[in-house]
């Protein structure tokens, strides 16, 4: 049930790029459009539906618990700033670009 809304959550999110998650289970699931997606992997069952239902605490908890590698992590931080960037020029009608 988790890794559904999930989906659903990254479906939404990725507008630019493309982001290839990997559930816990093994499955891989690709979002988004784009020749050389962004790869996170998450590694305990748990973390999909701590990431559903807070999804700020579920990524630093996760960055604790989990030996992430560096670059995934900086890879991970970058393209969810750049999401957010991209919905805040959205949301002022395309005011911010330039």
């Amino acid at each position: 049930m988790w890794t559904l809304i999930l989906d659903a959550m990254f479906r939404s999110f990725i507008t630019q790029g493309a982001l290839r998650v990997v559930y816990p289970d093994g499955q891989a699931r690709l979002f988004g459009e784009g020749d050389a997606p962004v790869q996170i992997r998450l590694q305990t069952d748990n973390l999909p539906k701590n990431l559903v239902l807070r999804t700020d605490l579920a990524l630093g908890e996760a960055y604790m618990n989990v030996p992430w590698r560096l670059l995934t992590m900086i890879l991970m931080v970058s393209w969810l700033w750049l999401q957010s960037i991209s919905r805040a020029q959205e949301g002022c009608g395309g005011a911010m670009r330039s």
